[in-house]
C-alpha cells in the first residue's frame, strides 16, 4: 500500500495550525460545554485541525473578499476605489512636488541638486528621499487595462496608474500578477502552473515559503473576523448563559470588548501581509524572469499550426509577447486570430 505524500513542514504550520489556533480558542467555550475536561486538549487540536484545514481550503474565496474582486456591495465597492483613488493622488504628488521649492524660496533654487555645503542640501534629500520611498508605493497600483499597448516613455505620467479595486492589497496583487503579461506576454494564472513544473525543488520551496508566510497573515485576519462574530454570538447569548450557568457566561461588554480587539488585530495582522505579499510579489517576478524561457510549447505551437493551417516556422519566428499572448488564447479560450498580424 503505497503512503501518501504527506509531510508537516512550515508552509503546512503557518497556513493550517495558526488560523486553526485562533479559531479553536474562539470555540473553546462550546467546546467546555460540549467535552468532559478530561478530553478537552484533544477537542482542541482537532478544532484546530480542522478550522485551518478549512481556512485553506477556503484559499480563494478569502483572497476574493480581501482584494474587493467580489462579495462587495457595489457602493462599498465604490468608495473603497475612491479611497485608492486618493491615495494614489497623494502618492503622485510627493512624486511630482520632490524638487518643488520650500515656501519663500524661488523655483530654480532646488531644480538642481544644491551642494554639500548648501543649507538646500538636507531639505534637497530629505525630499528625494521621500520620493523614492512614493514611487515604490506607486508602483503598487496597476497599468490601467485600456492600455492595449504600455507606453515605455510615458510611465511616470499621472494616468498610467489607477486604483482597479477597492483595498491596498487588491492593487497591488493586481499590479504584480500583470507584470509577466507586459512583459512577457503571458497571463500570469495561466502560465503559472507550466512555470511551476519547470522549476527544481529548491526553488518551490522558497516560493512556497514566502506564499505561505503570506497566505497566513489574511488567514489570521479572516480567523480573528470570524472569531468577533462568535464573540458578538456570546454578547447576545449572555443573559441566557449566566442564568444557566454555562461556560460563555461572561458579561456581553466584556465579550464586545473582545470582538473590538479581534478587528483591530484582523486589520493590523491585514496591513502587516503587505509587506510579505510585496516581497513575494518581487519573487514571483523574479522566477518569471529566470523561468520562463525554460516553458516549452512546441507542441502547443505545433497544433496550433496544424488546426489552423498556419506556418510552424512563421509562428517560431514572432515577437516573443505576441506569441505567448496568442498561445494562452489558443490554450485557455480555444481562440485564435486567424491572422499572424492580429495576434
Amino acid at each position: 500500500m503505497n503512503q501518501l505524500p504527506l509531510s508537516f513542514t512550515l508552509s503546512t504550520a503557518v497556513r493550517i495550525l495558526l488560523p486553526g489556533v485562533v479559531i479553536a480558542s474562539f470555540l473553546m467555550p462550546m467546546l467546555d460545554l460540549a467535552l468532559a475536561p478530561e478530553h478537552l486538549l484533544r477537542g482542541f487540536v482537532a478544532a484546530s485541525f480542522l478550522s485551518g484545514w478549512i481556512i485553506t481550503v477556503l484559499d480563494m474565496p478569502i483572497y476574493m473578499a480581501w482584494e474587493g474582486r467580489r462579495f462587495w456591495p457595489r457602493r462599498l465597492w465604490n468608495r473603497g476605489v475612491r479611497r485608492e483613488e486618493g491615495r494614489l493622488d497623494r502618492v503622485y504628488a510627493v512624486i511630482e512636488g520632490w524638487r518643488a521649492p520650500p515656501k519663500g524660496m524661488r523655483p530654480p533654487e532646488l531644480l538642481e541638486k544644491p551642494e554639500s555645503n548648501s543649507p538646500l542640501h538636507s531639505e534637497y534629500i530629505r525630499r528625494e528621499r521621500a520620493a523614492a520611498e512614493a514611487s515604490i508605493e506607486w508602483r503598487t497600483f496597476p497599468i490601467p487595462e485600456t492600455s492595449s499597448d504600455v507606453d515605455w516613455t510615458a510611465m511616470q505620467m499621472r494616468g498610467s496608474r489607477e486604483a482597479q479595486l477597492p483595498t491596498r492589497l487588491g492593487n497591488l496583487l493586481l499590479s504584480i500578477e500583470q507584470y509577466p503579461w507586459l512583459i512577457y506576454g503571458m497571463d500570469g494564472i495561466f502560465y503559472w502552473n507550466r512555470l511551476w513544473l519547470k522549476m527544481d525543488d529548491s526553488a518551490r520551496g522558497q516560493i512556497d515559503d514566502v506564499q505561505a508566510m503570506a497566505d497566513s497573515t489574511l488567514y489570521v485576519a479572516t480567523a480573528l473576523l470570524m472569531g468577533a462574530l462568535l464573540c458578538v454570538a456570546y454578547a447576545a447569548s449572555a443573559p441566557f448563559s449566566l442564568a444557566l450557568d454555562w461556560p460563555v457566561a461572561v458579561t456581553w461588554y466584556w465579550w464586545l470588548a473582545i470582538a473590538g480587539v479581534s478587528v483591530l488585530l484582523a486589520v493590523a495582522f491585514y496591513r502587516g501581509g503587505l509587506f510579505l505579499h510585496k516581497t513575494y510579489g518581487e519573487l514571483y517576478k523574479a522566477l518569471f524572469d529566470t523561468w520562463a524561457a525554460d516553458i516549452d510549447l512546441g507542441a502547443a505551437r505545433a497544433a496550433l499550426a496544424e488546426r489552423r493551417g498556419l506556418d510552424r516556422d512563421a509562428i517560431d519566428k514572432m515577437p516573443l509577447t505576441n506569441r505567448n499572448s496568442g498561445l494562452w488564447r489558443f490554450l485557455h479560450n480555444y481562440r485564435i486570430k486567424p491572422k499572424l498580424e492580429d495576434w
